[in-house]
């Protein structure tokens, strides 16, 4: 018989070498744990049935005893055992994974590979059996079975099992390979297999926006951010991602540095690379030295960057479907849906000319005077000048959760300004608005957080928040309820620092009309005069759903 691989079990715990005369048929023991579906592989397993061990008559055929049960052991014939094993060892697994294991050894297939199951609860014991099948392999030094396994993961679990149970098999499988994988061969396939995911645009979407996702280490994730084939759209939006690995600033200033050398430089994105590092304070420019030449400024800016950062000239990404993937696409889906799938991708790939194409982005709009207005950028990094403010590019008309990260600094001047502020709040209408004032105390280092409305346009009662000489950092925090009987939304918002301390929740109310009407974030520097600037940066941490966007300005 050609057997399709062994199993390395000599590291497991020994047992005696007799297998007891006694055992459970393996019919029985298998109904006693409901494993339905392995009945009907009994003839597979019936080698283990222990029938040569029965007392026998003929002195000289298979058996242990020739005693009879009228004269007892009297001239009988005692032989050696032919099922005493050489070597026997426990297996503490489940026993149906064993099976499968025994069935790959000797059939060269396992039948998880073949299910097609139905119904959330049958997908997540497949994806579980599946993984359980591959940790087996790795720890048994089963080499076939393990890439046959490890293929399975990028190609269909996604397919088979769903979006969630994909996103769950990526995380145990690097937790398996940093913590229990040993094998070199091993962890450059599982390594390879994890790549693999992130080279889909819809696999690297499920997975960078899953809460696990900060929990990855530096080492791991600049691998990973560093391949050719990542579904990036472009190299700023790998500031995004990087910025929701780092959203409760856990991480240390060499960490970050080693994951930002996967950001491939040009002259055309060197911009944000700059603005990114400057707003996470990793690079600090030089305070209260005022330079006329903004070339002068930039030129210093990118000595800093310089100073930390090694050049990386590798090829910028650009993500694009594939014309394999779009096949494999299409044949899933019914005439009515690709063609709805096809006007989708058409805007889309209009998005993805655009540089910054990212998340929800924001317009800078310039005031010229009581009547004009001019959109001058659209981006989510900008310097403030006086008469500027920043409003929401898409509107928001569904109920989730909404956060941002803002970071200020005026790097012009060593400590902020007492007489400047920046409102951030939410427009829902003409004239409607709420949100918060956020300027400098009394205290160094200290701001204060007042609640202004529409309705009430004299601030509240200041709250207190933490920073720097020059520089504000916060989450804006939006939670729109779903609507109630009368047709109402409760909205939260709340101003937090880091580690999601809360230190401003106030409570809103709008109609539904309202809602479906869309609302934006807007962000409104005050107190700003002739050469004065605030530099923002926007980082969205969480974007409710995509089905939120409403209708661009």
């Amino acid at each position: 018989m050609w057997l399709h691989g062994t199993l390395q079990v000599r590291n497991l715990k020994s047992l005696p070498i007799y297998v007891e005369k006694d055992p459970v048929p393996v019919r029985e023991w298998m109904t006693k744990r409901k494993m339905n579906r392995l009945k009907a592989d009994l003839e597979f397993t019936s080698f283990s049935d222990d029938r040569s061990t029965e007392p026998q008559h003929v002195p000289y055929e298979m058996g242990y005893s020739t005693a009879h049960p009228l004269f007892g052991k009297m001239g009988a014939l005692q032989r050696r055992d032919p099922l005493r094993l050489a070597e026997r060892y426990e297996m503490v697994e489940h026993g149906e994974r064993v099976v499968e294991i025994l069935r790959y050894v000797y059939l060269g297939r396992i039948d998880y590979l073949w299910m097609e199951p139905q119904g959330a609860e049958a997908k997540k014991t497949l994806m579980e059996n599946m993984l359980a099948m591959l940790f087996c392999a790795a720890k048994f030094a089963m080499d076939d079975l393990f890439y046959v396994l490890i293929k399975w993961f990028p190609l269909k679990c996604q397919v088979v099992c769903g979006d969630d149970n994909f996103t769950e098999s990526f995380y145990k499988i690097e937790y398996y390979l940093r913590n229990a994988v040993q094998e070199p061969l091993f962890q450059k396939d599982m390594l390879h297999a994890l790549l693999q995911m992130g080279s889909s645009r819809n696999y690297l979407m499920l997975i960078s926006w899953d809460q696990r996702w900060n929990s990855l280490e530096s080492s791991f994730l600049s691998t990973f951010l560093d391949q050719d084939d990542l579904a990036i759209v472009n190299e700023g939006e790998l500031l995004l991602i990087i910025e929701r690995w780092n959203a409760n600033r856990d991480k240390s200033t060499h960490d970050v540095l080693q994951v930002c050398q996967c950001y491939r430089q040009t002259s055309q994105n060197i911009d944000a690379l700059v603005q990114f590092l400057l707003a996470t304070s990793i690079v600090k420019e030089e305070t209260g030295v005022k330079v006329g030449d903004a070339t002068s400024r930039e030129q210093r800016a990118l000595k800093l960057v310089f100073k930390v950062l090694k050049p990386n000239n590798k090829p910028v990404r650009h993500y694009r479907t594939s014309k394999k993937e779009q096949k494999q696409l299409d044949q899933r889906m019914t005439a009515k849906e690709v063609k709805k799938k096809q006007e989708e991708l058409k805007k889309q790939q209009e998005q993805q000319q655009q540089d910054d194409e990212d998340l929800d982005q924001f317009l800078l709009v310039r005031k010229e005077d009581e009547e004009h207005s001019w959109v001058m950028k659209k981006a989510l990094a900008f310097s403030l000048k006086p008469f500027d403010s920043l409003l929401q590019k898409r509107t928001i008309q569904w109920p989730g959760n909404y956060r941002m990260r803002i970071a200020f600094t005026q790097k012009l001047q060593h400590l902020w300004e007492r007489h400047h502020e920046v409102y951030i709040g939410i427009l829902y209408g003409q004239n409607k608005f709420f949100g918060y004032l956020c300027g400098v105390s009394p205290f160094l280092g200290v701001y204060e957080i007042r609640n202004v409305s529409g309705v009430c346009q004299r601030p509240e009662q200041a709250a207190f928040l933490t920073g720097s000489g020059n520089k504000l950092e916060l989450d804006f925090d939006v939670t729109i309820g779903m609507p109630l009987v009368n047709k109402l939304h409760t909205t939260q918002c709340q101003i937090c620092a880091a580690q999601n301390t809360v230190i401003a929740c106030d409570d809103v109310q709008w109609t539904a009309e309202t809602l479906a009407q869309g609302v934006r974030f807007q962000i409104i520097p005050i107190g700003l005069e002739i050469g004065d600037e605030v530099d923002c940066r926007i980082t969205w941490v969480a974007n409710g759903s995509t089905s939120a966007k409403g209708e661009e300005l």
